[in-house]
């Protein structure tokens, strides 16, 4: 049985009286490509911030790391958010 993931990356904006989040892109991949895909997050210095599930009982891991284009009134956040379908 092949299960579907659904994958998506957010850019997220700290600034010091609100934050906003964009989404940059989703896209649907299967194990293997998982697999690969968590091996490249490690080498592009994301790191791993957790595993959750979700209200429909989906389980979701959460990577992320700050872009190099933050200043210090605004910090950028990459973030990956891999969701396992049922």
């Amino acid at each position: 049985m092949v299960a579907s993931n659904f994958v998506e990356y957010r850019r997220i904006e700290r600034y010091a009286d609100r934050v906003t989040m964009e989404p940059i892109c989703t896209e649907y991949l299967n194990d293997n490509e998982v697999e690969m895909l968590k091996q490249s997050l490690k080498k592009q210095g994301y790191k791993y911030v957790g595993r959750s599930k979700d209200r429909y009982d989906n389980y979701y891991t959460s990577y992320e790391r700050k872009s190099e284009y933050s200043t210090e009134s605004c910090e950028i956040i990459i973030k990956a958010i891999i969701t396992r379908l049922k």
